[in-house]
């Protein structure tokens, strides 16, 4: 795994499906045991929906449900959200700066917490922006299925706030490296 620059990332959203609105594009580069870099923007929802993104009522209504910690943080990232073409281009800049320098498509591994979720939306929001993704659809990844396929790994003490999307990203790739030592 020696050239491969591994990268988990975690949404919050408004919707579940490719295509909804994203609030927050966090992420976190690891290798060696350790964590190295990491990546947190807000997104203003109404640039989503200029780019046809949705919002679902019944994540909004969940995400009422949330923590007030979850909550409170989700809403002071809005305070100074950018755009979603302006995240999207910053976050490709991030990717190649973890890279090296040099943008290396093959060798991106993008993690999500779910083969449908993380990676899907994020791609779908390239993909509505017209931009290119930092990463070949043959580097996504899927952390829910590594962890549930070594459930004797234990998994450690949560750090911060649940919902906290680079609390959340922080923590998988810790697991994640915990069961893939050689990481």
């Amino acid at each position: 795994m020696g050239s491969e620059t591994n990268i988990m990332v975690d949404l919050e959203t408004l919707g579940t499906e490719p295509g909804s609105v994203i609030l927050s594009i966090e992420a976190v580069h690891f290798r060696d045991g350790e964590i190295h870099s990491g990546f947190q923007e807000s997104i203003a929802p109404k640039s989503c929906m200029q780019l046809g993104m949705k919002a679902d009522p019944s994540t909004m209504l969940w995400w009422m449900e949330q923590s007030e910690e979850a909550r409170a943080q989700l809403l002071n990232g809005q305070l100074h959200a950018k755009p979603m073409s302006d995240v999207l281009r910053e976050f490709i800049q991030w990717v190649s700066q973890c890279t090296g320098g040099c943008l290396d498509l093959k060798n991106v591994r993008i993690w999500g917490n779910g083969a449908s979720f993380d990676c899907a939306l994020l791609m779908a929001a390239y993909r509505r922006a017209d931009i290119p993704a930092p990463w070949k659809y043959s580097g996504e990844r899927c952390y829910r299925t590594v962890k549930a396929l070594n459930p004797d790994v234990v998994e450690e003490a949560r750090e911060g706030t649940h919902h906290d999307a680079l609390a959340d990203a922080t923590h998988q790739a810790k697991h994640l490296m915990k069961i893939l030592p050689t990481m």
